[in-house]
């Protein structure tokens, strides 16, 4: 779909967002979800632009992404915080390369882009980089009961080939950690988005 791929140049991906209300939705995602990353080790899994990171108290942040250009828009875009730092990399191969353990795990609408089992091979990934204590969380769109054919209509154009049912999502994450708990809003964005939020631990 056309509308799917001009969506892959970066400035039209966020353009495209703070019309959406993904300012709005972040804010509200790091206060009510994420809270103070104060001195934490902050990895974003699939980071894109790195959004989030004009929310962020200062922190020990590592954005990854595949895509270059997001890469270095984020680079540039964040240029003065000294303290995060962006690696373009598949996330099992940096999982494999990395020797780090993280306070927090964040993958930002990104579960929705891949497939069972690349989402199953992304939370084993995530196991082996989290701390024993840690947290990861994540937000999707999700098909939800009782949605209006407009809130579905908004899952349907987007990019991702993946968005799941509620009840999937939540298998899928009970399968990879101990304690899994959810929320589902849609009141973050400026149109009423679906969105399933995720705070696990292992």
């Amino acid at each position: 779909m056309f509308f799917r791929r001009i969506l892959e140049v970066p400035i039209i991906y966020d353009t495209f967002q703070f019309i959406m209300g993904a300012k709005k939705r972040q804010r509200i995602f790091k206060n009510e979800y994420i809270g103070d990353v104060s001195g934490l080790r902050v990895l974003e899994l699939g980071c894109g632009t790195s959004d989030i990171l004009e929310y962020f108290e200062e922190c020990d942040y590592t954005g990854v992404d595949l895509d270059k250009d997001y890469i270095k828009a984020a680079q540039k875009r964040f240029k003065d915080k000294k303290w995060a730092k962006f690696i373009c990399s598949d996330v099992n191969e940096f999982a494999k390369n990395c020797h780090e353990k993280y306070d927090l795990i964040l993958m930002t609408a990104v579960i929705h882009h891949i497939s069972d089992i690349e989402v199953e091979n992304c939370f084993n990934s995530i196991r082996s980089l989290l701390k024993e204590d840690g947290r990861f969380i994540s937000f999707d769109g999700v098909y939800r009961e009782g949605m209006s054919w407009f809130e579905k209509f908004l899952n349907d154009i987007d990019r991702g080939q993946f968005v799941r049912k509620e009840s999937e999502y939540v298998e899928l994450n009970k399968k990879y950690f101990g304690t899994v708990t959810y929320f589902c809003r849609k009141d973050l964005m400026n149109l009423p988005f679906n969105i399933i939020i995720f705070v696990n631990k292992i």
